[in-house]
């Protein structure tokens, strides 16, 4: 079993126990986080700002997160890069932490693994926007209804969006 705190400008820590052994009291170590920075930008160079930051695992697991749900406890981490496309959590943990950016004018990237200590860029892309047609291999009439979702590794579309409609032939 393993128990994480979180306490606003120390680094989280996790203690790992066991339930039969360890019944009386589990006591925890905190050191002072470190700050993690990251700037956005896109392919230009230029700062992108309001970018979502999502931790997706700490140490392999799911052991905190940043996201406002409901009936979920804050954790007061910080979840936005500012105006100037920057992103600082001053009570960072010391090792790595794999997360996922959102900004709604760019495609989504995931599976991006940091560590506190220095600046860190994240590039984001825009979406590219694909047109075609599709149509009955047999006759060359356009199919009237149909779907597609496109597939590109780390970097997705927002998520809902994945999949879109067509209608006679075009999307």
């Amino acid at each position: 079993t393993q128990v994480t705190v979180l306490a606003k400008n120390w680094a989280p820590h996790t203690v790992s126990f066991d339930l039969d052994r360890d019944k009386d009291s589990i006591d925890f170590q905190l050191k002072r986080g470190r700050t993690l920075r990251i700037r956005f930008v896109d392919s230009a160079g230029k700062p992108i700002p309001k970018v979502y930051i999502g931790i997706a695992k700490w140490r392999g697991r799911n052991a905190f997160h940043n996201q406002r749900n409901p009936g979920v406890l804050d954790t007061k981490i910080p979840r936005q890069a500012d105006e100037r496309g920057i992103y600082e959590w001053k009570w960072a943990p010391d090792d790595a932490i794999e997360f996922w950016f959102e900004q709604a004018e760019f495609l989504d990237v995931r599976n991006v693994t940091l560590v506190a200590g220095d600046l860190h860029e994240v590039k984001m892309e825009r979406p590219v926007v694909v047109t075609g047609k599709v149509t009955d291999a047999a006759t060359g009439k356009p199919i009237p209804f149909f779907k597609i979702r496109p597939a590109v590794g780390p970097i997705i579309p927002r998520l809902g969006s994945e999949t879109q409609a067509g209608k006679n032939g075009e999307y």
